[in-house]
């Protein structure tokens, strides 16, 4: 059987705080030595998440970032076709829609709406260090977004936040919840990006795969759903989401939160 493994990362693969990933080591090696390609797909940017390929070590260098708002794979990669956007070692696939044509709207039905809402363009490095315990460095590559726009909401008046985010639902655009914000896209996923990776492994390698995916919050819906294998890691706090623990069938539940809880569904699927 051949497998590819998509992923999510904070809260996932990597500790929801610290981001550290150690615990999570013994699957990843058995993982590269059965070549098994293990896929972030995350609402991170680019910089970001490249930070992390290189890090974890990943060999193929394939991810998805910003809620699937574009896929990258290594420029040599062959059997693309010419859906390519040449980026330096990369080629781009894009799936999503540009913020600028999203920014305009969201503050718009924000102020329609009298929401305040705080975009992470607005957070100083010292609020992200607070928020998301990231260095200046990461902080400014977290900011460096092209598809996928997170924001708080500033407001406490129930009824008008509720109204403000129907409005957006009911939107050309898409409203998801991550684990610190709310993210607002063009109408792609997490799960489509996985769906555009898989058709392009199967038409280059003439043989299907069994995909595993893993995560942990709401903004992993759509690639739980996705999946062969969904697999829902649990909280830091020691809770799930509800809503995928609802809606996602046959749903592996782990009993620790990540980076350990990542290993759990290797160590069931291959005895590791």
């Amino acid at each position: 059987m051949n497998y590819l493994v998509f992923t999510d990362l904070d809260g996932t693969l990597l500790d929801y705080d610290t981001y550290e990933w150690k615990d999570a080591q013994k699957s990843l090696n058995f993982l590269k030595k059965n070549s098994i390609p293990v896929i972030p797909v995350t609402s991170k940017t680019k910089s970001e998440t490249l930070t992390f390929v290189k890090e974890l070590k990943l060999k193929e260098r394939i991810f998805s970032v910003e809620n699937g708002g574009a896929v990258y794979f290594p420029r040599d990669f062959k059997g693309i076709g010419n859906e390519c956007v040449y980026e330096s070692e990369f080629c781009k696939i894009e799936l999503g829609v540009r913020i600028d044509k999203i920014l305009p709207f969201l503050n718009e039905i924000s102020r329609e709406n009298g929401v305040e809402i705080k975009t992470i363009f607005e957070f100083s490095d010292r609020e992200m260090k607070e928020i998301l315990n990231l260095t200046e460095e990461m902080s400014s590559k977290a900011k460096e977004r092209e598809y996928d726009i997170p924001f708080i909401i500033v407001s406490e008046e129930i009824e008008k936040i509720n109204t403000f985010l129907r409005e957006i639902e009911n939107s050309e655009f898409k409203l998801v919840k991550g684990g610190r914000f709310y993210h607002i896209s063009g109408e792609y996923d997490k799960g489509i990006a996985a769906k555009r990776i898989l058709e392009i492994f199967r038409k280059k390698w003439k043989k299907d795969f069994k995909t595993i995916g893993l995560g942990d919050s709401e903004n992993d819906l759509s690639l739980l759903h996705f999946v062969d294998i969904p697999v829902l890691v649990r909280k830091k706090s020691g809770e799930y989401s509800e809503k995928i623990k609802k809606e996602v069938k046959n749903l592996f539940l782990t009993k620790k939160a990540a980076p350990s809880g990542w290993n759990e569904i290797f160590e069931k699927l291959f005895f590791i």
